[in-house]
């Protein structure tokens, strides 16, 4: 028998949905069905997404400084 995954209670789905890192996976959450749709409707207010890490690249540069921090 499959799941019928759209009878997720909402607090369970709220929780779900807050841990989303990005906005596109927010906006595939909501996309799902009525009730995903519906939960990611009360929360976008208090969302965010995670910020991606930055990262430290060696560069030559004409300070002598050998790193550069670049944020993609």
């Amino acid at each position: 028998m499959a799941a019928d995954w759209s009878t997720l209670p909402l607090d369970l789905l709220g929780d779900i949905a807050m841990k989303l890192e990005t906005v596109e996976d927010f906006i595939y959450f909501s996309a799902v069905c009525r009730s995903w749709n519906r939960i990611s409707s009360l929360i976008k207010h208090k969302w965010r997404p995670i910020p991606m890490p930055w990262l430290l690249l060696a560069e030559n540069t004409s300070d002598n400084n050998p790193y550069c921090v670049r944020n993609i």
